[in-house]
């Protein structure tokens, strides 16, 4: 039985956080109370990674346009449950659920994504990630590659709801 449901495999670093949103976070909250990044309380220096605002607002954009659900493929996955995620992601203002979390199986991102594609029997995906070299062929072309420098974009929220409108 296949699975209509449109799926989000979604990475942390590099697409729902930036060098360029980071260093701004960092120059605000940080570099101008601190002598170092370690000096700086914990509640601070997670922030720099925290999920940040711009990459929120087209994370909400491919949601709205096509009621996508998300699953975590992060390294970040274990930091929380579902629940926790979907608890986490609201508290920042995103409106998608969270509905899974890859399994983490001590090899590469494609294979996880892979596995969770035909456990839950998955037909309509998009992986959003700012790492490409784990791509199996076969969903190479459900990959948005996001630049860890801008993370995601306006362009690539574009190219995922095209990929989930296909």
């Amino acid at each position: 039985m296949k699975n209509n449901n449109k799926i989000i495999f979604l990475d942390i670093d590099g697409v729902m956080n930036s060098k360029i949103t980071s260093e701004k976070y960092f120059n605000k909250f940080i570099e101008k109370r601190y002598k170092s990044t370690f000096d700086a309380p914990m509640y601070l220096r997670v922030g720099i990674m925290n999920p940040k605002r711009i990459h929120i607002k087209w994370l909400n954009y491919i949601i709205k346009k096509t009621k996508a659900k998300i699953v975590i493929s992060s390294a970040w996955r274990e930091d929380f449950t579902i629940i926790g995620w979907n608890h986490f992601f609201s508290a920042l203002g995103i409106k998608g659920e969270v509905v899974g979390l890859t399994e983490h199986l001590y090899t590469e991102r494609g294979l996880e994504i892979d596995k969770f594609l035909t456990d839950n029997k998955i037909n309509y995906y998009v992986i959003l990630d700012d790492d490409y070299d784990y791509a199996l062929p076969h969903i190479k072309k459900h990959w948005v590659l996001c630049s860890n420098h801008s993370g995601l974009t306006k362009e690539k929220a574009e190219e995922a709801i095209n990929i989930l409108k296909k």
